[in-house]
């Protein structure tokens, strides 16, 4: 739906849209048309592969290895202060081993960007399957956006 629509999260089922505001990571309502208005919260949304696919099963070893690349570049060139993987999933074909959602001990590799890691948004995971079971993840995500925010700034004063 999203690749029909042009939009990011645009599938009626997914959660996304509605956990972002909830949580309190925006002050607004937003829906998948105002996707290009995250960066003016400090969002930014990316994709591992730029193609569509059903699911991740469908992505080659070689676009993992592309995509892989492709996010680091753009986390070198953004110098994000988090990173957050929506599904477990994509983290694990990321970084080549099993996780737990949270906040991960590594950092994106060769940057000091912090990993967090929450389950999918799709309405369609097993697990979280309401967006109410998704809503602490992205309140952790925004407490953890917190903290790094203030652990930064500190850093930044104690340089001076």
């Amino acid at each position: 739906m999203a690749a029909y629509k042009g939009h990011h999260y645009a599938g009626a089922n997914n959660h996304f849209w509605r956990c972002l505001y909830e949580s309190g990571l925006v002050p607004e309502k937003l829906t998948h048309l105002d996707d290009v208005r995250c960066p003016s919260y400090g969002i930014g949304l990316t994709n591992m592969v730029e193609r569509t696919t059903r699911g991740s099963a469908d992505l080659s070893r070689q676009e993992m290895r592309d995509g892989k690349d492709e996010l680091i570049r753009k986390v070198e060139q953004y110098k994000p202060l988090i990173v957050c993987f929506n599904g477990k999933v994509i983290y694990e074909l990321f970084s080549g081993s099993k996780c737990t959602v949270g906040r991960q001990k590594d950092p994106i590799p060769g940057t000091n960007t912090v990993v967090y890691v929450m389950p999918s948004t799709s309405g369609r995971t097993q697990t979280y399957p309401r967006a109410t079971d998704k809503i602490p993840f992205f309140v952790e995500l925004k407490t953890l956006r917190e903290e790094v925010k203030r652990k930064n700034a500190d850093t930044c004063i104690g340089k001076q």
